[in-house]
Parts: structure tokens; C-alpha cells; sequence
């Protein structure tokens, strides 16, 4: 599945030091954030530089991987696919450029962030006894429309939704995620949530929760009613019975 991405385009040109004069211009598209084990397509174009095919090489540090890592085109550009390490952090992917002689040559860098996945997921019930198969659903996040795809769900049985939502810097605050199954109800009524309908919503936050300071403040008042509730109980404890007066 496809995350919301935010694209960057890298530019560098090369230094005026190739043979015949001519430089490399390299231009790099792609994701700039993935989430852990993410794999996803890069495209170098290559303008400039000496007549002829082009050669590159192409690494990832900390862990993350690249394919192929090597190649010649005589295009002016070529795709790569760039699978994000398991950790979260930063890695560099290495692009070198060279002639198809060698002479020239050119290094361009592009940084990738790695973020945990936020995971949205429900389970779906189809109560009907036919397998409902190519059922389109739909993922959303803060009112976008993050991805769409197909499932089959057997028949008397529960699926469970899943998407990894790829984010860069989630803002602190309230944030809503939904799923919608069979939008165009092509479909039976068989298949449903646990809320009996075809759309599923929550909400998360990131940060204080959205109490801020109140959540402190409830949870002084909280304490102080216990101590005040335990002091009671102690000092009626204490508290002697009187004696009864002997009867006359």
C-alpha cells in the first residue's frame, strides 16, 4: 500500500571539471520520509555530461537497501527502489553518476526520514454466506483520502482493514482516521463494522491528549479528595464510644 508521501526534488549540478566541459545536471524525485521497511520508487534524471550511455551506482547507509544498485542506460534517466531500514532515523541514499568511460563523474545524495507507522485498522464482519470478493475500501486521515484498494472477505467470517499511514511530523492535537467499505454499496448488506454500518471512525491525539493544563488540575482536585476522604475515615476511627451510664 501507498502512504502519503511528501515528495523532494534534489538538484546538484556537478563541478566544472569534466573532460570535455560539459557537466552532469542530476535531479532526484522521490519520497522524502518513509516509514520502517517502506519501499519506494526513485527517478534519477541525468542532463549533461559527455556524449554516450551513462553508468550509476547507487548505496544506502543504516541499514536500508537499494535495487538495482547498479546499471548503464543510454536514457537521460533511470528508476530505483529504495527499501527504508526497520529503525527510525535518517540514511543517506548515494547516487554516483559517471561517463561511460569514467572520466567523468558525479555524487548526488538524497536523506530519507524513517518514522514509525501510524496503523489504521478495523475488522470487517461478512455475515452472508457468500464470499464478497474485489470490495473496494477506502482510508482516510483528517478528512484525506489516504489510499483505496480491494479486498475478499469469505463468507460468516471477519477480515481485519489494515493501512500503515506514512506521516512526516504528525502536529500535536486531535487527530481522526476513517475506513469505508463498498462506498458505492455495490455490495450486500451482509458486510459491516461492529457498529453495524459500513464506515468506521476513531480518533487519536498526539501530545496532551487535548486536557492540557485540566488534566493536571483534575488530577490534583483527585488527590486531594482522597487524602481528605482517608483523614476522615482515620479520625473517626480514633473517635472513643462512650460509656452507658449504670441503671439507677
Amino acid at each position: 500500500l501507498l502512504g502519503m508521501l511528501v515528495m523532494a526534488t534534489l538538484v546538484i549540478p556537478a563541478p566544472a571539471a569534466a573532460q570535455d566541459g560539459t557537466d552532469f545536471l542530476i535531479e532526484i524525485s522521490g519520497p522524502q520520509t518513509l516509514i520502517t521497511e517502506e519501499k519506494a520508487k526513485y527517478v534519477v534524471n541525468v542532463d549533461g555530461g559527455p556524449s554516450g550511455d551513462i553508468k550509476y551506482e547507487v548505496t544506502a547507509s543504516s541499514g536500508g537497501s537499494v535495487s538495482p544498485s547498479s546499471g548503464k542506460t543510454s536514457a537521460n534517466n533511470f528508476t530505483v527502489t529504495v527499501t527504508a531500514p526497520a529503525d527510525t532515523g535518517k540514511f543517506i541514499v548515494t547516487f554516483i553518476i559517471s561517463s561511460e568511460d569514467g572520466l567523468v563523474k558525479k555524487t548526488a545524495q538524497q536523506t530519507i526520514e524513517v518514522t514509525p507507522p501510524v496503523v489504521i485498522s478495523a475488522e470487517v464482519f461478512n455475515s452472508g454466506n457468500v464470499a464478497a470478493k474485489d470490495v473496494p475500501v477506502e482510508f482516510y486521515a483528517d478528512g484525506k483520502l489516504l489510499n483505496t484498494t480491494a479486498v475478499t472477505i469469505p463468507a460468516n467470517s471477519t477480515y481485519t482493514l489494515r493501512y500503515n499511514w506514512s506521516v512526516e511530523n504528525l502536529s500535536p492535537g486531535k487527530h481522526t482516521v476513517k475506513i469505508v467499505i463498498d462506498p458505492d454499496d455495490q455490495f450486500s448488506q451482509f458486510l459491516h463494522f461492529a457498529n453495524n454500518t459500513k464506515e468506521f471512525e476513531s480518533a487519536f491525539y498526539v501530545g496532551d491528549g487535548g486536557w492540557g493544563i485540566t488534566n493536571i488540575i483534575l488530577g490534583v482536585v483527585v488527590a486531594l479528595l482522597a487524602i481528605l476522604v482517608t483523614y476522615t475515615y482515620v479520625s473517626r476511627g480514633k473517635k472513643k464510644k462512650k460509656k452507658k451510664r449504670p441503671k439507677a
